[in-house]
């Protein structure tokens, strides 16, 4: 579950390794690489909503071709959401029409064009 101590050594070590975080919501911060960002839980909502989005990206085979890639990393027993990275820069009239099934529509597309939901946790 959260643990606040094992929330800084981590977090030091994302701003470490990749500068500062991107953006930060009510449960999660979240750290860009290349080719992934990182949702770091910091309460036990987003914890929990880390484990949600990745085990409904795994079992859920129905709608899995409308959400980004993404597993779990573990750091000790903290679990660390890693994410295809979409792009996120486009007018809101591009949006597919399912994508007001999402919170706020955080939708975005792959490097093919894909259009895929980025935050689909509760």
């Amino acid at each position: 579950m959260f643990n606040d101590t094992q929330f800084k050594i981590i977090f030091e070590y994302l701003k470490k390794r990749y500068g500062n975080h991107i953006g930060e919501g009510r449960h999660r911060i979240t750290f860009e690489s290349k080719y992934c960002v990182i949702k770091l839980p910091h309460n036990s909502a987003g914890y929990l909503a880390n484990l949600y989005e990745a085990k409904l990206y795994k079992t859920d085979i129905y709608i899995r071709h409308r959400l980004a890639k993404c597993k779990i990393v573990y750091f000790g027993d903290f679990a660390i959401l890693v994410m295809q990275k979409l792009n996120t820069s486009w007018h809101w009239t591009e949006m597919p029409s399912w994508s007001k099934h999402y919170d706020c529509q955080q939708v975005g597309t792959t490097r093919q064009g894909e259009w895929k939901a980025y935050d689909y946790g509760y």
